[in-house]
């Protein structure tokens, strides 16, 4: 903050600034309890506007935040009698004094309070006195916009020496920051102040509040630091009028109705595109609150989720009212888990209808919402028309026959993502719609599949689908808790075992990730699926928590699977086989470590929490001398080496 400690430049004769030392030791015991630092004092008579015609005798302090009047009272105690915010001020100006032309009157004006101060015409304290209060202000207020500037009225001579100051953008939010404190009466945090400054040491300009105030999250736990919730204003105060953050994130923290409006003036601010509230405590209130600057249409706001908050339908009512009023399309919303029902999934699609918002929309989320059949049709009638790029609608008890025919008449857009899981595929219907899509999509990169059950068409038509798209998809493709087990891996291995026929090595398959994670495959099942997919052109493949080890199985096929991806799949790049509590390779994984020593290709390896021990320790110590592998270390790996 020395850009507030060099106000003014200090004149050599300094007689006025002699208070005495009893006022001395106040004033350093005041501003020390309150983190300030005294930038100009003296003695000096003074009226005010409450008290009109009667001059007081008062010492007068200007420091890093405040202006200050200070009385000597009964046995010599002293007392504050005035503490201004001088980021309040609204004016400063030198007054010619009616009864003696050698005296001016410096006239201090706030918003509840304006005081006049005699002083010698072109005084050494006059000076000192205006340079500070102008210095101090322009510090404090670096970045307020044009139209909050006090009225300055001060002759030129009374501001030769005066050096003003050159704050930057760490200095203006830190200043604001402190100052707010100030104001209201609160302790600056330390964590707080190191966020703010770090942010600005690293270029990091996605605000999160989380880090600020020193909020995690510990065993599906809240746990916080002694920041208060009155610290949230104070922070809001400091990020409202700078350009340095363009993305505001919250997730997990509480935060009331008044630090969400407060917060919300950030958007007014054109950097400012990303806002994230996530599990924040958002009611119909807090929406109302940040509805009110979303309706004045001054943002620029891109992506706003605010998944994960009891908005309801009265909430996402009082939402999508204000966006609607605003006429500024957010190209991305997020609304998971927020307990919407058809009813408010209709009145948001209402508003996605409007050709504004259809061609503006680029990703949506209703994730976890009850839409069932009349919320699966809302939601189709913009699916018909609309140019959306991602959709997020996984355990919402979709209509998915619904959604794919709409998907289909749109000519599948520019649909890029499509996250279906958890609802039913439970109908040849909806199959044969859903493999239409995958097989003649042009701009599907990623596909999430989880937690639908996979029947015995309904795999082997998903891969087959994908394989006979003529578009060079290279497909993210999650199928991951389908329960597949032993003996989906068997249609999975026939049918890429006819796939193959058809082409050459490698085989192409229009996947460079697939994710079959969970899926109670066992030995033979990992066995099967390496089996299939070996050869091919995936890149990634992820086989997490499939093997618990059995009374009757040795593990065999498993380690014989693991080795085979390692000797024989050139294209495989990034590979995940993570245990759990009852899924643990140890011994096992050690042929398959070995082999990692003659494998050139593979760049990424997870094998969490399986149990290597320290002889798997060994064999991988060994490899980081000679492969290029990036190892993902689970716990259990980290405590053994």
């Amino acid at each position: 903050m020395s850009s507030q400690k060099t106000t003014s430049k200090s004149p050599k004769d300094m007689q006025w600034a002699i208070v005495g030392n009893d006022f001395d030791e106040f004033i350093q015991e005041y501003t020390k309890s309150s983190q300030q630092e005294a930038l100009f004092k003296a003695r000096v008579n003074l009226t005010t506007a409450k008290d009109p015609g009667v001059v007081k005798e008062r010492v007068l302090l200007v420091s890093t935040f405040r202006l200050i009047t200070i009385k000597k009272v009964m046995l010599s105690r002293k007392s504050v009698r005035q503490s201004i915010p001088i980021n309040t001020l609204q004016g400063l100006a030198i007054l010619t004094s009616k009864g003696d032309k050698n005296k001016i009157i410096i006239r201090i004006t706030f918003p509840d309070e304006t005081i006049d101060v005699e002083a010698q015409t072109r005084s050494p304290m006059a000076s000192s006195l205006v340079q500070s209060i102008l210095g101090v202000w322009k510090a404090v207020s670096y970045g307020f916009p044009v139209g909050m500037e006090p009225m300055i009225s001060i002759p030129k001579e009374y501001l030769t020496e005066f050096e003003e100051p050159q704050p930057d953008v760490c200095d203006g939010i830190l200043s604001t920051y402190l100052a707010s404190c100030d104001k209201a009466g609160v302790s600056p945090q330390l964590q707080i102040v190191e966020y703010f400054m770090s942010s600005f040491l690293s270029d990091t300009r996605m605000f999160d509040l989380g880090d600020c105030i020193g909020y995690k999250e510990v065993n599906k736990r809240n746990v916080y630091n002694k920041t208060s919730p009155g610290q949230l204003l104070q922070i809001a105060s400091a990020l409202r009028y700078t350009d340095f953050f363009n993305e505001f994130v919250s997730i997990g923290y509480p935060i009331n109705e008044e630090a969400i409006g407060a917060f919300a003036d950030m958007y007014k601010r054109p950097i400012v595109t990303k806002a994230v509230f996530v599990n924040a405590g958002l009611k119909s209130g807090g929406a109302a609150a940040l509805s009110r600057v979303i309706a004045l249409g001054q943002h620029n706001l891109k992506f706003l989720n605010l998944s994960r908050n009891p908005l309801g339908d009265t909430g996402l009512q009082t939402l999508v009212e204000a966006l609607d009023r605003g006429k500024r399309v957010v190209s991305s919303l997020c609304f998971q888990s927020c307990g919407i029902t058809a009813h408010g999934i209709g009145i948001l699609m209402d508003m996605l209808c409007k050709p504004l918002w259809m061609k503006g929309m680029q990703a949506l989320d209703v994730s976890e919402n009850r839409l069932r059949k009349t919320g699966s049709a809302h939601l189709a009638r913009f699916l018909k028309n609309c140019q959306l790029e991602k959709l997020f609608a996984k355990n919402c008890d979709l209509d998915t026959e619904k959604i794919f025919i709409a998907v289909l008449e749109n000519g599948l857009g520019k649909l890029q993502t499509l996250d279906i899981s958890g609802n039913k595929v439970d109908r040849l219907s909806k199959e044969e719609l859903l493999h239409k899509i995958l097989r003649t999509s042009r701009t599907l990169h990623t596909v999430s599949l989880r937690k639908i059950t996979m029947h015995k068409t309904l795999l082997p038509g998903v891969m087959t689908a994908v394989f006979e798209n003529k578009h060079q998809l290279n497909l993210v493709l999650d199928i991951s808790e389908c329960g597949i087990g032993e003996n989906g891996s068997k249609a999975l291995l026939n049918v890429f075992q006819k796939l193959k026929s058809k082409g050459g090595k490698p085989f192409k398959t229009n996947i460079s990730s697939l994710n079959l994670n969970d899926n109670g495959l066992g030995a033979k099942g990992i066995k099967n699926v390496v089996d299939a997919l070996v050869d091919t052109d995936i890149r990634t493949l992820s086989l997490d928590r499939n093997y618990k080890p059995g009374f009757f199985s040795s593990g065999k096929e498993v380690g014989e699977a693991l080795e085979k991806c390692i000797k024989h799949w050139p294209q495989l790049r990034n590979f995940s086989f993570d245990g759990g509590d009852s899924s643990q390779l140890g011994k096992l994984a050690y042929p398959f470590l070995e082999a990692l020593a003659q494998n050139t290709t593979l760049t990424q390896l997870s094998i969490a929490d399986n149990r290597i021990g320290d002889v798997g320790i060994e064999i991988l110590s060994g490899l980081h001398q000679e492969n290029d592998i990036y190892f993902e270390e689970g716990p259990e790996i980290t405590e053994d080496m």
